[in-house]
This record gives C-alpha cells, sequence and structure tokens, in this order.
C-alpha cells in the first residue's frame, strides 16, 4: 500500500487587487502552456485561477455580507421600533 504524505500549508495574506493580479498571471500561464503543448502545467494554473476566482467571489460577497449586516444594526439603532 502506497504510504501518502500530507502537504504543508501556508495562510497568505493578499488584498483583492492581489488576487485579481494572480488571476490575470494565472491566465497568461495557462494559455502559454496550452501554447507550448504543456497540458499537464496548463491544467494546474488553470486549477490555481479557479481556486484564486473562487477566494476572490467570497470575499466579494463576505463584504456584501458585512455591509448588509451593518445597514441592518443601523437600521436598528435609529428606528428601534415600538416599545412594549
Amino acid at each position: 500500500m502506497e504510504k501518502k504524505w500530507a502537504e504543508s500549508t501556508a495562510t497568505i495574506k493578499l488584498t483583492e487587487s492581489e488576487i485579481a493580479w494572480n488571476i490575470i498571471a494565472l491566465a497568461w500561464m495557462e494559455k502559454s502552456s496550452d501554447e507550448f503543448r504543456r497540458p499537464h502545467d496548463a491544467n494546474m494554473f488553470k486549477k490555481l485561477k479557479e481556486d484564486f476566482i473562487k477566494i476572490k467571489e467570497e470575499i466579494i460577497q463576505g463584504e456584501k455580507n458585512l455591509e448588509a449586516s451593518n445597514k441592518i444594526k443601523e437600521t436598528t439603532k435609529t428606528n428601534p421600533g415600538p416599545c412594549d
């Protein structure tokens, strides 16, 4: 039976614009790999690009959720409703 090794991980802090630049770079690398007939490399860059796209979408959704939550809190502060 083949022994599987766990890969190490790292936490990296990137801004939204840095994520966008990485997506662009990975798209270029994917296209270049296709042009040079290196399908394994192209698939690797495609997977990384898709991961970055998902991360960017999650950040955008998280910001929208936070903004909506802040609006609800602000509305509650300014208009607390009827007293019992």
